[in-house]
């Protein structure tokens, strides 16, 4: 049986250590080699070798431990450089993370990230596979590290890939991040710079930090002035009152919309500006206000001219008494003016959104029709005369002149020639009494003109008595 410890066989008694033999169990070999040199002594070094072994240990985990901080110190070098790329950063980190494992002549990497995968050249599938798992901005990045044999992976390896991915991460979502906040810089700045609206930035005093070009286009002020003012300084006297308003409700932390002010241009003049402004907070309080101030000189302008026409226009419709109306391509009334009811006996609001159907005579509807579509397709101006329907029940006679609009509504300005209709009806029926009379007379019958022609002769007693026909002197003188 061998011995339970290890040995060594020394010579003399010089070595360190030396033992009675008598006092060991040995082996068979190391009892047949005392007899033969008996001069020569057995040594144990069980400890020796143990030692040693814990020192080579020792020293191979010190080296992978090494690798794995030298992997680590590299990685934090790559995501330190500004100027690399995401997917440069991942290449990079793809390059030094084979090296840093136990077994890297056989060890591949990959790493997945926004549907994009990143390889190392080596790269293949196995089932010796050691993962970490990182969401970045609701993005999934997994980094997968691949034994190409059956090797097994060290606790600190996976300590050290889950530590990578962390950083991988935090850097990531710095970048993106900047990124996002670049492009939204640049965004402001491209709208700041080119907004025909006047943009400005001001402290919460009021001093003024920040303007766009157009600022200096319409307020004739250098930068350098600017620098010196408050923004108050630019308000119009008249405006002070609406000024404190807004500044009250401004630094009370509410946004302020729509306010209309006055302000001086430096040139003499006086422009009137809506403004929109929103205070920016930082730890709970104003720090900055940003405004956007719309000149609307020219709107208030049209808006006082518009109010002036529509006072003239009200009181032109109020004063004649025709009837002003609008009706769309529908057939439907859209406006009435009030003379309605002095002409039809109805409001304007008892007709609006109503069809002309129900109002205009059935025998006339065909004309009135047919007139809206030559108004329609000429966009000239037509004249048409028809029967409309009083409240009482009875129908009026009506002249309506009008034509399309730019808006596709037809308006049309309509007057009651209900006695004009009757003057007409009374005419024509005197003539026909007149007709009558001079044809059944015996006596001649002539009427002249200015001119001293025949206009009229009684034909029947004029060929009865004289013999002629009235052709001949019907237009000659008399």
């Amino acid at each position: 049986m061998y011995m339970k410890s290890c040995w060594e066989y020394k010579k003399c008694g010089k070595e360190i250590g030396v033992i009675d033999v008598k006092t060991l169990e040995v082996c068979p070999a190391a009892i047949d080699c005392l007899s033969h040199h008996k001069r020569e002594h057995i040594i144990d070094i069980t400890k020796r070798r143990e030692t040693k072994e814990k020192l080579l240990k020792s020293e191979s985990k010190l080296q992978e431990r090494i690798k794995e901080l030298s992997c680590i110190y590299q990685v934090s070098k790559l995501i330190e450089n500004k100027g690399i790329s995401i997917e440069g950063l991942l290449h990079g980190i793809l390059e030094i993370l084979p090296a840093a494992f136990r077994f890297s002549d056989i060890c591949c990497a990959r790493i997945s990230y926004t549907d994009n995968e990143y390889t190392t050249i080596n790269f293949e599938i196995s089932e010796w596979m050691l993962s970490t798992r990182e969401v970045i901005n609701e993005k999934e990045m997994i980094i997968d590290v691949i034994y190409l044999e059956n090797k097994p992976f060290q606790e600190e390896e996976y300590d050290m890939l889950r530590e990578i991915g962390i950083r991988l991460k935090s850097c990531i979502k710095e970048r993106e991040t900047q990124a996002k906040v670049s492009k939204s810089e640049k965004k402001y700045r491209t709208i700041f710079n080119a907004s025909p609206d006047m943009i400005y930035l001001t402290d919460y005093k009021g001093n003024v930090l920040d303007v766009n070009p157009a600022w200096f286009k319409k307020i004739k002020i250098t930068p350098e002035e600017m620098q010196k003012m408050n923004i108050i300084d630019f308000f119009a006297g008249d405006s002070q009152e609406k000024l404190w308003k807004f500044i009250k409700e401004i630094r009370s932390g509410k946004a302020v919309k729509g306010m209309e002010l006055k302000i001086n241009n430096f040139s003499g003049g006086i422009s009137e500006f809506e403004i929109d402004s929103v205070p920016i907070m930082e730890d709970q309080r104003i720090t900055q206000v940003l405004s956007i101030a719309r000149d609307v000189t020219e709107r208030k302008e049209m808006e006082n001219k518009l109010k002036k026409s529509e006072e003239k226009y009200r009181y032109l419709v109020n004063s004649v008494s025709d009837l002003l109306l609008e009706v769309d391509l529908k057939g439907k009334f859209t406006y009435a003016s009030p003379q309605l009811y002095d002409i039809f006996g109805f409001t304007p609001s008892e007709i609006i959104n109503k069809s002309m159907r129900k109002f205009i005579h059935p025998d006339d509807m065909y004309e009135v029709l047919e007139a809206l579509k030559e108004a329609y397709h000429t966009r000239e101006d037509i004249t048409i005369e028809y029967r409309t329907l009083h409240k009482d029940g009875h129908y009026v006679y009506a002249s309506a002149k009008g034509s399309l609009l730019d808006n596709n509504r037809f308006f049309g300005v309509v007057r009651d020639i209900s006695e004009r209709k009757i003057a007409e009806q009374k005419l024509r029926e005197s003539e026909e009494k007149f007709r009558l009379i001079s044809e059944n007379a015996y006596d001649l019958i002539g009427l002249l003109n200015k001119k001293f022609k025949y206009e009229y002769i009684n034909e029947n007693a004029f060929q009865q008595t004289l013999g002629y026909s009235v052709k001949i002197f019907l237009g000659n003188q008399f």
